[in-house]
């Protein structure tokens, strides 16, 4: 299966001191972080979304109006500047202004590469190195204000900032190199899966992890999809030796579980892989559970009979995801213009 680009995640504790960052690794987990409160900072909503391009980006209302509506699934006007009606995108200082009748957002396009003021032989990931000396330019999306409606209410408003997340992935295209959210100190190298990461149920963790949050259901009724867990099955005995082996330039085990749910519902869970046995699996549930009575990072014990995708990271690329190299394909063909 031909691999992805490299996708690696940096977890920094300050944007201006990189040696003391919190977290250098990909995938990382919940595990990291000491305190609830720690959790909390870190799975916080940021304000704005920075999008690292390896060249400038020519892009005009009508482009970002289209990023918009594939974005909320409605359709996005044209307006003349100074103007806010809703759902509409206008020209604005260096960029563009978007208004949804949930918030309201600035795009701004900068063909200078971004000032990040980071000490990057400091940072150990040679992918993220190479991403912040290869970034030519930048998008950046940021809130400017939400509506009375979404800032009353706590899930309104989970709702309405994950606009801005789902705007940001359909915005990206072949030329990011990479990603920064500097309010929750996270810095992305590798594009391919972005989008589908960004419109991940939980985007910030999604993000953290390289994993996207968890689909309610299961493979069935789905071709491509009911395929891959086939061939994930087929090949499990490859992730049991790599995890078993963990050479040098290994890291990130993880597998895919079904869960039974309440109401005859069942979800997918991914679980950071601890120990295998014969015909069963331990390990920590490493994405925010929706529907089963389980907790993030709590311990698992699972049947193998159960299972539905794995994965792991051998130099910085993705090895199986099986599943996941289904929906990202699906995401990249939504983006495509004239494909929705």
């Amino acid at each position: 299966m031909p691999r992805p680009a490299a996708f690696s995640v940096v977890i920094l504790s300050s944007f201006a001191a990189v040696a003391g960052f919190i977290c250098l690794a990909q995938p990382t987990s919940a595990s990291t972080f000491t305190t609830d409160e720690q959790k909390a900072e870190v799975t916080a909503e940021p304000i704005s979304i920075i999008l690292l391009l390896k060249a400038p980006r020519a892009l005009k209302a009508e482009q970002v109006a289209k990023a918009c509506q594939l974005a909320t699934d409605r359709p996005f006007a044209v307006a003349a500047k100074g103007n806010t009606k809703p759902d509409s995108v206008s020209v604005h200082d260096a960029g563009f202004l978007i208004q949804t009748k949930e918030l309201q957002a600035a795009l701004t396009i900068s063909n200078k590469p971004w000032d990040h003021q980071l000490e990057t032989e400091d940072i150990e990931s040679a992918a993220i190195r190479t991403m912040l000396k290869e970034q030519r330019a930048v998008i950046e999306l940021s809130v400017i204000s939400e509506s009375s409606a979404s800032a009353a209410n706590a899930s309104t408003r989970d709702a309405s900032t994950k606009q801005l997340y789902r705007i940001a992935a359909a915005l990206c295209g072949k030329d990011v190199a990479g990603l920064a959210i500097p309010s929750q100190e996270i810095l992305v190298a590798g594009a391919d899966e972005l989008p589908s990461l960004l419109n991940s149920a939980n985007p910030i963790r999604a993000l953290q992890t390289g994993v996207a949050e968890a689909v309610v259901g299961t493979s069935d009724g789905d071709p491509e999809l009911s395929k891959a867990t086939a061939e994930a099955k087929k090949r499990w005995s490859e992730f049991a030796k790599a995890f078993e082996s963990r050479n040098k330039g290994t890291e990130g085990f993880a597998a895919q579980f079904v869960f039974d749910a309440a109401e005859g519902q069942r979800e997918s869970l991914w679980i950071e892989v601890v120990k295998i046995d014969a015909d069963r699996v331990l390990g920590k549930v490493a994405n925010e559970p929706q529907h089963v009575a389980l907790k993030l990072g709590e311990s698992v014990t699972v049947p193998l009979n159960k299972l539905k995708d794995w994965l792991y990271y051998q130099d910085g690329e993705r090895v199986g995801g099986f599943t996941v190299e289904v929906l990202l394909k699906r995401e990249s063909q939504k983006s495509e213009p004239g494909k929705r």
